[in-house]
């Protein structure tokens, strides 16, 4: 089982770490997402490399926890199989770019996050079996589902009863200042480009392997909330080299 919790891109969500544990599965793969989301990079290496798995011809099995949001769910999406239980909030959106620069910059980037939300469009349509043009107007108005909605509308094959006493308005409220955290830490942590994160993005039946994403990457700062401290660091640096020993 891996387990993908808090913020993509940060130490809880390493996209590397990630990537590594699921090149190093062999078989049946149970992946749990509990995130609202996080860095754009870091998403999308990381379905990559379950879709990559899968081609292998391999099994990927997704769990929903409490949150799967924003670009979690396009993750959500690359499994063979996704349950989620009825306390599970779920939801998409258009693709969340931080932008600096002039009016052209701005025009760019605006054209590159349209083209990203209509690929995520397309896996979410492929998966929920709701047309491409009703989905985009659902991402454009950030939608929200709870438990057996999620079923409902297709986004999940599954769900698991917990028998939870948390209601759905609770919840969305939960997720919607958790995602203001995080959308926070994007402005404030990622520097990218959008050409790359266009590049990196599979086209509709594409599956492209993690080295040739990997080479195309000229250069990308480090997606993740700040470390502070050098020690916490060399902490992370020791761990996943520890792991690839292994």
């Amino acid at each position: 089982m891996i387990r993908i919790s808090g913020v993509i891109g940060s130490w809880d969500a390493d996209p590397e770490e990630i990537i590594y544990l699921i090149g190093k599965s062999n078989g049946r793969l149970d992946i749990e997402i509990d995130s609202v989301g996080g860095s754009v990079i870091g998403g999308i290496k990381i379905a990559n490399a379950i879709r990559d798995y899968i081609a292998k011809g391999n099994e990927v099995h997704i769990i929903g926890g409490a949150v799967v949001a924003s670009i979690a769910t396009y993750i959500a999406m690359q499994g063979t199989s996704f349950t989620v239980r009825d306390n599970t909030t779920f939801m998409i959106h258009n693709a969340y770019l931080p932008v600096v620069g002039d009016y052209n910059s701005l025009r760019k980037a605006a054209d590159l996050s349209e083209g990203l939300s209509t690929i995520l469009a397309k896996d979410y349509s492929k998966k929920s079996k709701i047309n491409e043009k009703e989905i985009k107007a659902l991402m454009s108005e950030e939608s929200y589902y709870y438990g057996m909605e999620i079923k409902e509308k297709g986004f999940a094959d599954e769900m698991k009863d917990t028998e939870t006493d948390l209601d759905k308005n609770a919840a969305m409220a939960l997720t919607i200042e958790t995602l203001k955290a995080c959308n926070n830490a994007i402005i404030a942590n990622e520097n990218v480009s959008f050409e790359m994160v266009a590049q990196m993005l599979p086209s509709e039946d594409e599956v492209i392997p993690i080295e040739a994403v990997e080479n195309q990457i000229v250069e990308i700062e480090e997606v993740q909330n700040s470390i502070p401290d050098l020690t916490a660091k060399q902490k992370r640096e020791r761990t996943l080299n520890l792991l690839k020993r292994k």
